[in-house]
């Protein structure tokens, strides 16, 4: 294009904007910077031995002292049968996870030791973790961003309970924590 033709559009322009009154300067910019985190949903999905049905309390049943049972199922410790059916811990989200059980307001201090056992969907034998002193899995519990292999997904447990010869007799209440955490140690 001329710079004739470019002077005279130029003008014509100005005037249409003077005419509509909203012709303006850029004075001035100020920029901000900002941050932000993108954090992955975490949550751990804990099941009874369908592997469906959420596990929300575990009915222990009756004791005879001196005797140990496992769960679920509870057969009898001095059987020496070990159970079939397993609890179950799904990471259906995005964050991958290291297990740790812990149990809380048991009806003795000290002895006798709680064991859990615990495997991940892909291995072959179970791990057995002191419960007491909030020993974790070795293993991540992993996501499907993170591996696609389902049975890495997954962590599958059950537990032995003792009740000791010295428990008075009564009604107790102990709890189960099952806690997920970023590393496998600290």
């Amino acid at each position: 294009m001329k710079n004739k033709t470019k002077i005279a559009l130029a003008i014509i322009l100005t005037a249409i904007i003077s005419a509509t009154g909203t012709y303006a300067a850029f004075l001035l910019a100020y920029r901000i910077n900002t941050t932000l985190v993108v954090k992955p949903v975490v949550s751990m999905n804990v099941y009874e031995p369908d592997g469906v049905t959420p596990l929300t309390s575990i009915d222990m049943g009756q004791f005879q002292r001196g005797t140990a049972k496992y769960f679920p199922g509870g057969l009898d410790v001095g059987l020496e049968i070990k159970p079939t059916e397993y609890y179950y811990i799904k990471n259906e989200d995005e964050q991958s996870f290291y297990i740790e059980f812990a149990w809380s307001n048991l009806p003795w201090v000290g002895s006798p030791t709680l064991f859990i056992f615990v495997k991940r969907g892909d291995q072959a034998t179970f791990v057995e973790l002191v419960a007491e002193t909030g020993t974790r899995y070795n293993l991540p519990i992993m996501t499907r961003l993170d591996d696609p292999d389902p049975a890495k997904q997954y962590a599958i447990w059950y537990f032995a309970f003792p009740i000791l010869e010295t428990i008075p007799f009564g009604s107790y209440a102990p709890t189960l924590t099952i806690n997920a955490y970023s590393t496998a140690t600290g």
